[in-house]
């Protein structure tokens, strides 16, 4: 029997909400929530009948921790999962726009003076907290902390349902004493403070199922797959990227070395720098065999790292590591503990040992945790985010003008820059193209310089041929880059070769498998290649696992009006304006199109509101949409002035001449060659 407690429960709509012990049932039957998904439905069920603006609900859910708005969204939808809620239909969970959200179910209040605490279930869900979270002391007593009595993981034989398996610990000695006495916590110095909290979006890990081969991964059927996940501070220290992405990457570098590990790429593990994401999950999501999830602590000038290695299939952990090193020289210290620690779980696997040290490319310590800092916001994927990524960017090549790996990244986030809309192209690769010259002129065997120019050649120099040859020679210098396959990828299918897109796009899948924006590349390549259900089928399933992924609703609508299925391209294009968050007005001009002139007639509202949006004469990113949309609704004169407009800023959107349908009308037309001549992309000879 567990702990009797006084408590209060909430009762709606047939579901028990049991905080004390962190439980939410229906019918007695307990209903999985992670646990911010659990404290976001507390807190609405709290105020219930009671606006809560999404302000409100970020600082009661997450307090002062650095988190995206966005994380409420996904939180909110995990909650409408576990409640079985459909949002057109709200039961418990009223959305209002622009403000936040209500509680709307009515809510009984008891309280329960016997409520029994539950055991610790097998699969860690439903108790008081998470089984993975460690609190630390705070007296400072480092030997009690750390020392040999300490477990980081104390809920490791409970997690595995069986109380009297004890996890094998295999220690890794570093011959450092440790410090005797109380101690306080240091923290590092420069840009230590720098919070790292991804907002991870909802993942397409079954999706993945769908394409991966299990009996011929990219190292080889017997191949074991493994994620190295970003290591975790304990206790109240600043974050600090050196520790937490470099140390990862040094141990993801060096297990890469043997063909019997099959390592997730950095890329694929950086958004699991998150403290309260399931180490298990995470492993499960990356489609890995076993998982290695990290903690540290640093006390005077010591820092340890204890280190779990997770069979994904069982959930039961396979060993513990521990390591420690001087932190001073912050360098040394991450080749110390990435060499310790990979050595052992080489050992597991029997590999021999090996000495890897890790190719930083620069010896600042500041200009590389710049760097590293520069990639976690590249990964957001935003213009604002990209600009910010390109000014830290600028300060590490200030730092050391030799480092040849931050010259090709600044380079990389100014062509971000562009691609997201933040500026003209004309001068945003004009400035991009001087830095990958210097980072190449530094490194000319860099696979990241390689796989920029071959972005640069894609995207503004619309030079396809030149663009393979780059982002080949990229994936020769360096196999596991996820961005050249990605980008292959994408020159094949602009230049209709859609199997060889297909092929190279599954392999940055394979690389990548959480991530929606491969999957929703994938399923469009299957679309153009002919594999009409299986693509469709797939970008579905990314709709189902994030419906705020508003890409797949503009794919899916492009689809069904190519189809002439316009009540359905009607119903995703509706879907893609409430995911973007446009004003409901917009939509409501948009329903009254529909309803009045059928989706011919939205089409014209779409181009009247993108022609509303673009200033005359001057640069804007909707040229190209205003020719697509224009060339949807049947007015080819239009369509053509704006493709001029758009090949003469350059844009972005211009490579996809040769393969976008929403131009399929103009492509009878003898002004259309004329145009594919004008960029490159058709010989002379066929104009």
């Amino acid at each position: 029997m567990g702990e009797k407690v006084t408590t209060k429960t909430f009762q709606f709509g047939g579901f028990t909400l049991v905080p004390a012990e962190n439980l939410l049932l229906f019918s007695d039957e307990q209903v999985p929530l992670k646990p911010k998904a659990f404290e976001t439905l507390l807190y609405l069920v709290e105020r219930s009948g009671h606006l809560v603006e999404r302000g409100e609900l970020l600082n009661g859910v997450w307090g002062d921790s650095f988190i995206e708005e966005a994380a409420i969204s996904r939180c909110v939808y995990a909650v409408r999962n576990a409640l079985n809620e459909d949002p057109k239909n709200p039961r418990f969970i009223q959305t209002v726009p622009k403000k936040g959200y209500r509680f709307i179910a009515e809510v009984t209040v008891k309280e329960a003076s016997e409520a029994v605490l539950h055991p610790v279930t097998a699969n860690g869900h439903g108790v008081r907290g998470d089984v993975h979270e460690v609190e630390a002391t705070q007296d400072g007593d480092f030997e009690r902390q750390i020392g040999r009595g300490f477990d980081p993981f104390p809920d490791t034989r409970l997690r595995n349902g069986n109380f009297s398996e004890t996890p094998e610990y295999i220690p890794v000695n570093a011959n450092i004493p440790l410090a005797e006495g109380s101690h306080r916590a240091r923290s590092f110095s420069t840009v230590a403070a720098f919070l790292f909290v991804i907002a991870g979006s909802v993942l397409a890990y079954n999706i993945y199922e769908l394409y991966y081969d299990r009996s011929s991964g990219a190292a080889g059927g017997t191949a074991k797959r493994i994620a190295v996940l970003p290591l975790k501070p304990i206790g109240d220290i600043p974050r600090d990227s050196i520790i937490e992405f470099a140390i990862a990457e040094s141990l993801i570098l060096k297990m890469s070395t043997t063909p019997e590990l099959q390592v997730r790429p950095l890329s694929a593990v950086r958004k699991y720098v998150e403290l309260d994401r399931d180490p298990i999950d995470a492993g499960r999501e990356l489609k890995a065999d076993y998982v290695l999830s990290s903690n540290y602590q640093i006390v005077d000038d010591i820092i340890r790292v204890t280190s779990q290695l997770f069979d994904t299939s069982t959930g039961k952990t396979e060993a513990i590591f521990r390591s420690e090193s001087k932190a001073g020289d912050r360098f040394a210290m991450q080749d110390s503990i990435s060499n310790e620690i990979g050595n052992a779980v080489l050992a597991r696997f029997g590999r021999p040992a090996s000495i890897f040290v890790a190719r930083r490319g620069t010896e600042n310590e500041e200009a590389y945790s710049l760097y590293q800092q520069a990639w976690y916001l590249m990964d957001k994927h935003t213009a604002e985010e990209s600009d910010k990524a390109a000014k830290l960017l600028d300060q590490a090549v200030g730092l050391d003008p030799n480092y040849a790996q931050a010259w090709a990244v600044r380079s990389y986030a100014h062509c971000q820059f562009a691609h997201l809309g933040g500026g003209e192209p004309m001068e945003v690769f004009a400035t991009a193209e001087p830095m990958l010259e210097r980072a190449m002129l530094i490194d000319p065997n860099n696979a990241i310089a390689y796989t920029i120019r071959g972005t640069i050649n894609r995207d503004f120099h619309w030079n396809f041929p030149q663009a393979i040859d780059d982002l080949k020679h990229a994936i020769e210098l360096d196999p596991s880059t996820v961005l050249a396959h990605r980008i292959l990828a994408g020159v094949y299918y602009r230049n209709g070769q859609f199997a060889e897109a297909i092929e190279s796009q599954k392999r940055a899948v394979d690389l990548h498998p959480t991530s929606l924006t491969d999957h929703w590349f994938l399923g469009t390549y299957l679309v153009a290649a002919g594999r009409k259900p299986e693509g469709i089928s797939q970008l579905n399933r990314v709709a189902e696992m994030n419906p705020a992924f508003p890409l797949v609703y503009q794919a899916l609508w492009e689809i069904h009006h190519v189809e002439g299925n316009y009540p359905q391209a009607y119903e995703n294009f509706l879907k893609l304006k409430e995911v973007w968050g446009r004003p409901q007005e917009e939509i409501a001009m948009f329903e009254k199109a529909y309803k009045s002139d059928g989706w011919p007639g939205v089409l014209r509202a779409e181009l009247n509101w993108a022609l509303s949006m673009e200033p005359k004469g001057k640069y804007c990113k909707y040229k190209y949409y205003i020719a697509a949309i224009a060339a949807l609704s049947g007015d080819n004169d239009l369509a053509f002035e704006y493709l001029d407009l758009a090949i003469r800023y350059r844009l972005v959107a211009v490579s996809f001449l040769k393969v976008d349908p929403k131009l399929a009308n103009l492509r009878n037309d003898l002004r259309f060659n004329a145009v594919l001549g004008r960029v490159g992309l058709i010989p002379s000879s066929q104009i």
